[in-house]
This record gives C-alpha cells, structure tokens and sequence, in this order.
C-alpha cells in the first residue's frame, strides 16, 4: 500500500512515484525557460522508471528546445524500444523526422 508521499506501509520509496515527481520538476523547469537545469530531473525519472511514457517524451522535448536533434532523435528511438512505438510520441516524431507513426 503506497502513502501520498511514495513511500510504501514499509518506509521504502517507491521508484516511480519518485520519477514522476523528478519528470514533473524538470518537465516545469523546462517549460519555465530552464531546459538544462530540467535535464537532469528528467533524466533521472527516465532512469528510476523506464517505461514512464511522459518521462520519456519530456526529455525528447528538452533535447529538441536544446538544439540537439541527434540526441532527441536517439533518445525518441530508446523511448520507443522502452515503451513501444506509444501515441504520445507521434508529434515529436513528426517534428524530428517529418512522419507520422
């Protein structure tokens, strides 16, 4: 049973509450004009919860605001191998690549 803090009946921490918590951070430091302080938020949510499909497209975002289209186009092709080819990714991959999935 998990508490509204991420940990569970035990006092462990449960890694996908965290990462959410990290994603949103980082996706809302982004979002404020702070991409590279977001960066690494994100990336740790990525990290702790692999699968965390909005997690995943958020550091797309981040890497695409930064310029950096190869690793937005790498970290795209991870989220998708993660995740599955999921319907949250078709507009950065459009915008990447110019298809549609």
């Amino acid at each position: 049973m998990m508490s509204e803090y991420g940990t569970t009946r035990f006092g462990r921490v449960d890694p996908a509450s965290v990462a959410a918590v990290l994603n949103d951070n980082g996706a809302s430091l982004a979002t404020h004009g702070r991409p590279l302080g977001g960066e690494p938020l994100v990336r740790k949510a990525v990290q702790l919860a692999p699968t965390l499909v909005q997690a995943r497209r958020n550091l797309v975002l981040i890497l695409m605001d930064e310029r950096r289209t190869q690793e937005a186009r790498e970290s795209l092709r991870l989220a998708i191998e993660a995740t599955g080819d999921r319907p949250e990714y078709s507009d950065v991959d459009r915008q990447l690549n110019g298809v549609s999935r």
